[in-house]
């Protein structure tokens, strides 16, 4: 029920969304439900195989339904990460950073946690951050996938200010097996405050690291609830 759904967010008082789908619907059409109920979408989530093979078209769905973000949210890879493919997707994420750029849309890449393969000096998380331009292309930290790959948001936060523009919100269930698969079960994405992560430390190093957008994001089969508990710990968190 996507009319219902955008209906019921913009009831809970957001005002913008971020969607990686238009269900079945034009950009164009899209963006007339998203005025209907007062809403914005300021990111839209895009197929690597989509900015490979159309990025003209993703151009102008981003530009229909208002975004000022597009975002790649998985690297082509067989079996564990290579060097090879960091190399790879990074010439293409400046190459479509600067096109994006140009019509006034900033490039971004969301990590899932399997770009933290260790190298004998650094992770290829690590590569790739080194090896994309800042002008043309930012990240969006998925808290969530970040401790399910093995790393620190705040110290990837203070190791890189000013790189992530946007950031998902997403707590992770205590006891959860980590690795670099990029697969958890929905159900080890709680709401905030209920699982393991430190949102005070992420929110300070957040803050310094200048995060522009923060997502509310819940895989969950309860996310209908879970999110209403988020939006109750977000109003009273505090931190410093």
């Amino acid at each position: 029920d996507t009319e219902g759904t955008l209906a019921r967010i913009r009831q809970l008082g957001f005002r913008d969304i971020e969607t990686a789908s238009f269900y079945g619907r034009s950009a164009q059409a899209f963006h007339g439900l998203l005025k209907k109920y007062s809403l914005t979408c300021t990111s839209v989530i895009a197929a690597y195989d989509r900015l490979s093979n159309d990025l003209d078209g993703v151009i102008r769905e981003a530009k229909a339904v208002g975004a000022t973000y597009v975002i790649t949210a998985s690297i082509p890879h067989q079996g564990e990460l290579s060097p090879e493919e960091v190399h790879a997707a990074s010439a293409n994420f400046n190459a479509w950073g600067r096109k994006l750029k140009e019509q006034g849309i900033q490039f971004g890449y969301h990590p899932h946690g399997f770009e933290f393969v260790h190298t004998p000096r650094e992770t290829l998380f690590d590569v790739l951050v080194q090896k994309t331009d800042p002008e043309y292309v930012t990240f969006e930290m998925d808290t969530f996938w970040f401790v399910h790959g093995g790393a620190d948001p705040v110290a990837y936060l203070e190791k890189y200010p000013s790189r992530f523009a946007l950031m998902h919100l997403k707590d992770m269930a205590k006891g959860t097996s980590t690795d670099l698969t990029g697969r958890a079960p929905d159900e080890t994405s709680l709401a905030l405050g209920k699982g393991q992560l430190n949102w005070s430390a992420i929110f300070c190093a957040a803050d310094r690291a200048k995060v522009k957008l923060y997502y509310i994001e819940d895989e969950s089969p309860k996310a209908p609830q879970q999110v209403l508990e988020t939006m109750k710990f977000l109003k009273q968190i505090r931190y410093y």
